[in-house]
């Protein structure tokens, strides 16, 4: 996956939460565009924390950009 298809749904207006799908078979979803921080190498994952508002992170994973296999919505009614 390039860094660009991943900013691209993050900067989307109005924003629509996605899932990345990664190669082993994870899922993180992205409910709000601060919790995701695509770069050409690594793209960093914001783990929300609950006791914060929306956008918050408590924690972060970073992957390599080359391990997401592809970016979907959040199917409705799961968020």
């Amino acid at each position: 996956m390039d860094y660009q298809t991943i900013e691209d749904w993050r900067r989307a207006n109005p924003f629509q939460p996605f899932r990345l799908v990664m190669t082993d078979g994870r899922t993180f979803d992205i409910l709000h565009p601060n919790l995701v921080w695509p770069g050409r190498v690594t793209v960093l994952i914001g783990i929300q924390d609950p006791a914060e508002p929306a956008g918050v992170f408590g924690q972060y994973i970073s992957a390599a950009t080359l391990h997401v296999v592809r970016v979907e919505p959040v199917p409705v009614g799961t968020v």
